[in-house]
């Protein structure tokens, strides 16, 4: 394989709405969220978004109801609580926001550790939170949420808020792309060539994947590298790609 084949690492955006992303040298991904609207804050139609549904009465009773629901421990509660906040249906402002939010990633709410994660990291060269983040995507990662497996996997990749760890890096990624994100394929070819360049069908199968996915750098590392390539090395790069679950 060509020694000019090499993937550059990626830095990753701020991951989550309504925050616009800060894309550096990538397409980026973002995580759906529903509209903060007074009504989406308020309207709990399923037992992910709140601890119960609240009782019927006024708005102030509404209202006071998440805050007692939060106060008792209640992980969903305080991540709406936080929501509440943020949208400005509560006095308080990004103090009372982030202060419920951590409260809520405390007590395991994956939203709420990946929304506070990308609060911390990537933060303009600035390292302190790092370790945090990490943290708290693997928390998100844990919890289902595709967008914190990719970020977790840029940080173990790039060693941000703790060592370079490879193999943690390739689960995460697996875990991004299972999930949806098919920027993870790109990540996966560069993590793969990173822990042993010498594993020519496995990097290729990745860019196979990521190219078939759409992405037009893979498909280009593709075929540059393609020419250099056995026909053996090909056939098992593909079998490896149709084998992907």
């Amino acid at each position: 394989m060509k020694s000019s084949f090499f993937l550059p690492l990626l830095c990753l955006p701020r991951s989550f709405l309504p925050r616009s992303f800060i894309p550096r040298s990538f397409r980026p991904v973002a995580r759906q969220l529903l509209p903060l609207t007074l009504a989406s804050l308020l309207v709990v139609t399923t037992p992910a978004q709140a601890a119960e549904t609240p009782p019927p009465g006024n708005y102030s009773a509404v209202m006071n109801w998440y805050l007692e629901q939060a106060e008792t421990g209640k992980a969903d509660a305080a991540y709406l609580l936080a929501l509440q906040y943020q949208a400005g249906v509560r006095d308080g402002g990004e103090e009372q926001y982030l202060s419920w939010l951590e409260e809520a990633a405390t007590r395991g709410h994956p939203e709420a550790a990946f929304r506070l994660a990308t609060e911390l990291w990537p933060n303009d060269g600035d390292p302190s939170n790092d370790e945090q983040a990490r943290d708290l995507f693997a928390t998100a990662a844990g919890g289902g949420l595709a967008e914190a497996a990719f970020n977790l996997g840029a940080m173990a990749e790039q060693g941000a808020g703790g060592p370079v760890d490879l193999e943690i890096a390739k689960a995460a990624y697996k875990k991004a792309a299972r999930g949806g994100i098919s920027a993870s394929f790109l990540r996966l070819a560069a993590v793969s060539q990173a822990a042993d360049p010498t594993a020519e069908a496995e990097i290729v199968s990745w860019l196979m994947l990521a190219a078939a996915a759409g992405d037009a750098t893979a498909a280009g590392y593709l075929t540059d590298v393609s020419a250099d390539l056995e026909y053996a090395v090909i056939e098992a790069a593909r079998a490896k790609a149709n084998a992907w679950d």
